[in-house]
């Protein structure tokens, strides 16, 4: 497919290169933030007791059921493979978690999942041997698949028990079977993976971004009902992430962050350079923050703050989903337990939640990860889609749009530019003279000479450059020549 958009662009202009006609919309009312605005104190929000899990190895992506009882979580594990120089590739497997017991459940070879409102349904998107004529999202009951749905984009968004989604250039809703057109969008379709699109939570609203060969990126708001769009037009914005509750779209630049409600009004305040990691609360607020260097990660206690507010959150310092459950007693993520390994972590939340239990876990990863006998670490929770071999001269990591992209290990920031192939990059010159760079990244969390430390968050996985879905492209040179980074 990505293919077919490059030999398009020999011979002309792309669809995806023509913009729609321009609408009539009433501007945005915009408050400048300059400091968090006041407000009531409210009681700070600590998750620092962990909970006793079986292990549960190589996370790459988790989500809560709406009973806060589940998580729905992606995992990969290797199978032979013939066609890789190790001989073996990190297959991606969707499994189901019950929190309270620790037991998994495998579903299948897939990625995406997405709850219904009452969680007794759940889709996916198959990511193996997928071809134009096997563009579906698949529903299951208690595990048994009860819809295939014709679907050209791997997103979709339950509203009760009804999935939205795409195909080609409307957006359908299926529902016990049957499906039915809610609106054809006024662009041109959106096209997999080099367009990616996504429902607010409410499924009222949807966004569509388009990466253009170029470079360039053009960015649509959408109202689902009638399918109408109006351009993003601000050059600055590098990610746009809709809240976990309504319709509030967070648009992210280098230096700021905006929270855009429903109703068109919209609330900014300049980015503290300390304080670049964003995440949700389980009501739906923004909170930014640092997270200290994941290595092994779950070791430390960070303090986010909610968007113009004055109260808190203390997070423990875990990498991957970083996700509170619907009904905010529980947090989740990973910790590190070797170079490129990790395993599921819950902990419990609240006003002043239990005894700080890390110091076992983190104990035990440090010393896995001594053993590794390896410095460099996987730069982003994710399992390999490619290997450094033949013409391809890194490897590449799968993983959710705005995941956390860490320093694979301490250096200096070298490079945060764009790349005419690799789209937005983030370097690394380390102590030894090597240079790691990871590629199709949204933006930087960090400037050209700062010094960071091994693990510490740096940039946010996007799709910019010439992508073949959500991943992370990560390159290692010494002295300009390539070398093999899962050796170091």
């Amino acid at each position: 497919m990505r293919a077919l958009l490059l030999a398009l662009a020999l011979v002309g202009c792309t669809a995806a290169q023509i913009d729609p006609p321009a609408r009539a919309t009433t501007a945005p009312t915009t408050v400048e933030l300059a400091e968090p605005r006041a407000a009531v104190a409210e009681e700070s929000l600590r998750c620092s007791e962990r909970l006793a899990l079986p292990p549960i190895a190589d996370v790459v992506d988790a989500r809560w059921s709406p009973d806060s009882r589940s998580l729905a979580i992606v995992r990969f594990h290797l199978v032979p493979s013939r066609f890789t120089i190790t001989g073996h590739e990190e297959q991606r497997i969707l499994s189901i978690v019950d929190v309270a017991t620790g037991t998994v459940r495998d579903l299948n070879v897939a990625t995406y999942p997405e709850w219904s409102a009452s969680g007794g349904l759940l889709s996916y998107w198959r990511d193996e041997n997928r071809s134009k004529e096997d563009e579906f999202l698949r529903v299951v009951r208690d595990g048994r698949t009860v819809g295939l749905v014709e679907s050209t984009q791997p997103e979709a968004r339950w509203v009760g028990e009804e999935l939205l989604h795409w195909y080609v250039n409307e957006i359908r809703a299926w529902k016990d079977g049957q499906v039915r057109t809610v609106a054809t969008v006024s662009l041109p379709a959106p096209i997999y993976p080099a367009e990616d699109t996504a429902f607010s939570a409410d499924g009222t609203q949807f966004t569509v971004t388009r990466h253009l060969l170029s470079g360039a990126v053009q960015r649509y708001l959408g109202v689902t009902r009638t399918g109408e769009v109006t351009a993003i037009t601000d050059p600055d914005v590098a990610h746009t992430e809709w809240s976990p509750r309504g319709a509030t779209l967070l648009l992210r630049s280098r230096d700021r962050v905006t929270l855009r409600a429903a109703d068109g009004t919209q609330r900014t305040a300049a980015l503290d350079p300390k304080a670049r990691v964003h995440g949700w609360t389980a009501d739906g607020r923004l909170i930014l923050g640092t997270v200290s260097p994941t290595v092994p990660g779950g070791d430390a206690l960070d303090q986010f703050t909610v968007f113009g507010a004055k109260s808190l959150a203390s997070l423990p310092n875990l990498a991957g989903a970083r996700a509170f459950s619907p009904d905010g007693t529980l947090f989740a993520g990973v910790s590190r337990t070797g170079v490129a390994s990790n395993q599921l972590e819950l902990f419990r939340c609240g006003p002043a939640a239990g005894t700080e239990t890390r110091a076992a876990a983190a104990a035990r990863g440090t010393q896995r990860m001594r053993e590794d006998g390896l410095r460099s670490l996987r730069p982003v929770v994710g399992a390999i889609t490619q290997y450094r071999q033949g013409r391809h001269t890194g490897v590449d990591i799968g993983a959710p749009l705005g995941s956390i992209v860490y320093a694979a290990d301490d250096g200096v920031v070298s490079a945060t530019e764009r790349h005419p192939v690799g789209g937005y990059r983030v370097c690394v010159t380390q102590a030894d003279g090597l240079e790691s760079c990871a590629y199709h990244t949204a933006h930087a969390l960090v400037d050209v000479g700062e010094t960071v430390a091994r693990g510490q968050p740096i940039a946010l996985v996007g799709l910019t450059g010439i992508t073949t879905g959500s991943h992370l492209h990560w390159e290692v040179r010494q002295n300009g020549e390539v070398v093999d980074p899962l050796g170091r």
